[in-house]
């Protein structure tokens, strides 16, 4: 009787664990082919010309509905610009996000992570929600071209998105 209960349970574990798993065609093992290759000489970390004029665009033409963002927000972005919070000499990572009507997929490359996230997503208020919560992540500052979150320079590092489908 007590193999019984043993093989019923193992049984139950396996079922259990095969019914959590998530679908392997659902969440991709990578989103890009973008590789990091860290510099210690790169100054990629300072906000240049180009990415200051693209917050300045943010800034002049932003979404401000909850409904436009998240239509806008369909799609495919990758990391255009990157400004470092304390260390200049930062290379800019690798960042490429794909929204779904309700769930996004985050690839992110650089010195410290490798990994694809996995979250569900809203718009609240001018602001990305994440379930579960993502600080590489907090935006809240949305064109139809670009977004980035609500750091500045002296808080932490700033990533730009652009849309890129």
């Amino acid at each position: 009787m007590k193999q019984v209960t043993h093989i019923f349970l193992f049984g139950l574990l396996v079922f259990l664990w095969q019914s959590c798993t998530p679908d392997p065609d659902t969440i991709p093992s990578a989103l890009t082919d973008c590789v990091f290759i860290e510099s210690p000489d790169d100054k990629d970390g300072l906000l240049d010309e180009n990415e200051s004029e693209i917050l300045d665009e943010i800034h002049d033409n932003s979404l401000t509905s909850d409904d436009l963002i998240s239509e806008n927000l369909l799609g495919e972005w990758s990391i255009s610009g990157f400004a470092a919070g304390w260390i200049a000499s930062k290379t800019q990572p690798c960042g490429y996000l794909i929204f779904k009507e309700d769930e996004l997929f985050f690839e992110f490359h650089d010195a410290y992570i490798d990994t694809v996230y996995t979250h569900t997503w809203s718009i609240e208020n001018n602001y990305l929600k994440l379930t579960p919560t993502n600080p590489y992540l907090e935006m809240s500052k949305f064109h139809e071209s670009y977004m980035y979150g609500p750091h500045f320079i002296a808080d932490a590092d700033i990533y730009i998105y652009e849309k890129i489908r």
